[in-house]
């Protein structure tokens, strides 16, 4: 009894493996492009967080501002009026050296312009370059014959610092300070002075730069992560390939081919009636023998 079988191979057309390497190289293909993708982007992102920070560095505002004069001054009183000192905002520091006795002292500078009269003096002014960006203090004389003073105790010092060879006062803000520079009152005014200014605290510039670089650094490096998921996923692939199958037949097969009948043994005689088919055996011998 045989059962309709239909044609499977219209059905299932044969595996063709170089379609599969072909799918392969492809995909090989485009796992690199995406690595360099990501190395790219990665490196992108690394230069503009580079250069954003670099950015933000140069253009910090300034912590102090540091202004100095180095002279020979042959006048013995040094006047710093309130319009110098106050240029910048903050607090100011002034520090003077060069002789052998230094003697700084803050005073309203009308009292000062007063008590000096017409003692000869120097006035320091500040020059601002903006165009340069700099700033400088130029010594301005003021002549006079007035009677030499030793400044060391007087009552009109708001404040005031005596020092071998250098001193340094800080200055309190308003009511038109002035600071006066002298040694003795009879030998000259020390050869070195310096202001300093402390300028309050200010935010800092803000660059888009450094976000936009450390949001392409991450993505650079997730597309590093994915194009290394995807070629391990690739190589195990590649490891457990085993080529392809046969295809499986759909229709109707003959029924002895689906249900084959297993052959019987031959039937066991017992030794009993191998010995009764010995007996028939010899007796028909006899007799044909006989006869």
């Amino acid at each position: 009894m045989a059962l309709p079988c239909k044609n499977t191979e219209s059905q299932a057309p044969p595996h063709r493996p170089e379609g599969k390497l072909l799918g392969l190289a492809k995909s090989n293909g485009s796992i690199l492009k995406r690595f360099v993708i990501a190395i790219t982007t990665f490196v992108v992102g690394l230069s503009l967080t580079a250069i954003g920070i670099v950015d933000q560095v140069r253009n910090s505002p300034l912590e102090t501002i540091r202004v100095g004069i180095e002279a020979a001054p042959d006048r013995p009183f040094v006047i710093i009026p309130n319009r110098t000192l106050t240029a910048y905002p903050g607090e100011v520091e002034v520090i003077a050296s060069g002789a052998e006795q230094v003697f700084l002292a803050t005073v309203r500078e009308s009292d000062a312009t007063a008590w000096i009269a017409d003692t000869a003096h120097q006035e320091l002014r500040l020059i601002v370059d903006i165009e340069a960006k700099k700033a400088t203090l130029n010594q301005f004389d003021r002549p006079g014959e007035g009677d030499l003073v030793d400044p060391v105790g007087q009552d009109i010092w708001r404040n005031s610092e005596v020092g071998a060879e250098n001193a340094k006062i800080f200055v309190p803000q308003g009511n038109e300070t002035a600071v006066l520079v002298a040694s003795d009152g009879n030998a000259a005014a020390p050869s070195s002075i310096e202001i300093k200014w402390t300028l309050p605290p200010q935010p800092l510039p803000f660059s888009p730069l450094p976000p936009i670089g450390l949001a392409l650094m991450l993505a650079g490096s997730l597309l590093i992560l994915i194009d290394w998921w995807l070629k391990r996923r690739r190589a195990s692939v590649g490891r457990n390939y085993r080529g392809p199958k046969p295809p499986r037949p759909t229709g109707l097969i003959p029924f002895k081919i689906a249900f084959p009948q297993r052959l019987k043994p031959p039937a066991k005689t017992s030794r009993r009636g191998r010995r009764g088919l010995s007996f028939v055996a010899l007796s028909l011998t006899a007799a044909s023998l006989a006869g």
